[in-house]
């Protein structure tokens, strides 16, 4: 993926959104956010198709899976990045980890 490609960032953790959006623009990345799998299917539902959509797995209302589901017939190649963490358990306490899951609907 080339900087300027469109990514949207979906959690419902406001910081996470932010850090994920600063960090990706400055790689030059267009981001756009969304805080919830409800807003996510909004805004692409007005704006169409992303380059790549990075979303938190766990979300109430819609989670990551459940997003997928929805936008798989309207966007069936667009790349779909599952994020779950850092409160999963690792294998030191002190060191919290995060699972990535790439999904293409």
């Amino acid at each position: 993926m080339r900087p300027s490609s469109r990514i949207l960032i979906v959690d419902d953790e406001p910081v996470t959104l932010e850090i994920l959006s600063v960090m990706l623009g400055r790689a030059g990345y267009d981001t756009r956010q969304a805080c919830s799998g409800m807003e996510a299917l909004a805004v692409l539902g007005t704006e169409g198709e992303f380059d790549l959509v990075l979303s938190d797995l766990m979300m109430a209302e819609i989670d990551g899976l459940a997003l997928v589901e929805k936008t798989r017939d309207k966007f069936p190649d667009m790349p779909v990045v599952m994020v779950h963490g850092p409160w999963m358990t690792s294998p030191s306490p002190s060191a919290p980890c995060a699972t990535a899951l790439m999904i293409t609907c």
